[in-house]
């Protein structure tokens, strides 16, 4: 799931404060990933930043959220049993 995020979050080559936000938010707020401890999840989402940081190719790097990515997304979400709308796609 935060392998996930940071793909998504880093795909525009900015990583807002809102989109960690929104994430640790997710993560307190689902009941089973709240087990899961915020300075470790913090610590994971920075080292896939770190890595997203060095490949602009990926997500919207190019100025667009196309279909494809966006189906990406949304087959991630089925994987996880998210709902996609929960991210805007």
């Amino acid at each position: 799931m935060v392998a996930g995020c940071a793909l998504v979050a880093y795909a525009d080559g900015n990583v807002s404060a809102e989109e960690k936000q929104k994430m640790m938010g997710y993560l307190k707020s689902s009941e089973q990933l709240r087990v899961f401890n915020s300075s470790d999840v913090i610590k994971i989402f920075q080292k896939y930043g770190e890595k997203f940081e060095f490949d602009k190719i990926i997500g919207v790097a190019d100025g667009n959220f196309d279909e494809q990515e966006k189906t990406v997304v949304r087959r991630m979400c089925s994987e996880l049993e998210l709902n996609p709308s929960d991210f805007n796609v």
